[in-house]
């Protein structure tokens, strides 16, 4: 919970911020397709659907992402978004041996590709959007000399969020909170049921 409220206090400073830069003439985007390039912050959302042994227990931690995204924008309102990012954060696990409390970590290096349909309503100013859509994510952990107690190759989930878009003089700046709900459970050791890897996430794009 305490994390769920750091990144929406981050979201808005990063709003507040954007609200008091000086007026500068919004230029509307006329081409159809745009690049550009995002970095955030995201948190790792362990869920386990069964029983775990009483004496094991999962844990998130705060990690970052980067990654590249384009945008086409087939209508005024409507537009697909597809990207490619590398997600870097930690599950922790912890096993209670009393008196002993042992907690390891197992560094999540992600390869992510996702596509989002993006619906945006236009104001003056600030765009407020709203986007779902489809995500692949590939496991780069054993690469990185991760823990073996994660096994998953890769997982689908759901992506679905909101943000808004701020037109500048010469790109788009676009903050925007962003929720991805595994479909795929994750195989771990230790006989556990289905485990999920939730991730929310706040993010700073830019867009040409």
């Amino acid at each position: 919970m305490k994390t769920v409220v750091l990144i929406l206090t981050l979201l808005c400073s990063s709003l507040y911020s954007f609200s008091q830069l000086e007026d500068i003439e919004p230029i509307e985007p006329t081409k159809k397709l745009g690049f550009g390039f995002t970095l955030g912050i995201n948190n790792s959302l362990p869920k386990v659907n069964g029983t775990l042994p009483e004496d094991i227990e999962f844990s998130g931690s705060i990690g970052y992402r980067i990654g590249l995204l384009a945008e086409y924008r087939f209508h005024s309102n409507f537009s697909l978004r597809p990207s490619a990012a590398l997600s870097f954060n930690e599950i922790g696990i912890t096993n209670y041996e009393p008196p002993l409390q042992i907690t390891s970590t197992v560094d999540q290096v992600q390869l992510e590709f996702a596509t989002h349909f993006v619906y945006k309503v236009k104001t003056q100013k600030f765009q407020p959007y709203v986007f779902v859509g489809p995500s692949c994510k590939y496991n780069l952990g054993s690469e990185f000399g991760a823990s073996e107690l994660l096994q998953y190759d890769t997982y689908l989930a759901l992506d679905f969020g909101l943000g808004l878009d701020h037109p500048m003089k010469h790109f788009r700046i676009l903050p925007e909170l962003h929720y991805s709900y595994a479909l795929q459970d994750v195989n771990v050791q230790f006989g556990a049921p289905n485990v999920y890897i939730h991730t929310l996430s706040l993010l700073l794009h830019f867009l040409d």
